[in-house]
């Protein structure tokens, strides 16, 4: 269900990249697509606005689990060190219970680049070749 909604998204990604290299490209050029040269920087602008305003990525993006990790490690060090130190002494490592038992709160901001930079590569060869098929070809001498 989720792989469908992500599909959908890219779609959506993809579709309203296309449409802006159409609008742009009418604008700079009325009646004619853009100039060839221009349509790396364009689909890469696009696709890179794509991309950041994901919603596809937003769950990846929006969650500070920075914050939570620190927090599970703190609760679950103090729940260490109050079943297994005494008088400065631990029969345990705390801090390696902690950082264990908070592992599987990982960092979503190296997810969050991936999901956007996964969204950028599914954008670009569409928006390119699109953009290839209805560039205009500068003439020598304009």
């Amino acid at each position: 269900m989720a792989s469908d909604a992500a599909g959908a998204g890219a779609t959506a990604a993809v579709a309203a990249a296309v449409l802006a290299i159409l609008v742009v490209s009418s604008m700079g050029h009325p009646n004619k697509g853009p100039l060839c040269s221009e349509c790396g920087s364009l689909c890469n602008t696009n696709c890179t606005a794509e991309a950041a305003n994901s919603t596809t990525c937003r769950s990846y993006c929006d969650n500070d689990t920075t914050a939570a990790r620190e927090d599970c490690e703190r609760q679950v060090l103090q729940g260490c060190q109050a079943a297994y130190c005494s008088y400065g002494t631990c029969s345990r490592d705390c801090n390696l219970e902690a950082q264990n038992a908070c592992l599987s709160i990982h960092d979503d901001y190296t997810d969050c680049q991936a999901c956007k930079q996964g969204m950028f590569q599914s954008c670009f060869p569409t928006c390119q070749s699109n953009c290839n098929s209805t560039c205009v070809k500068k003439e020598h001498g304009c």
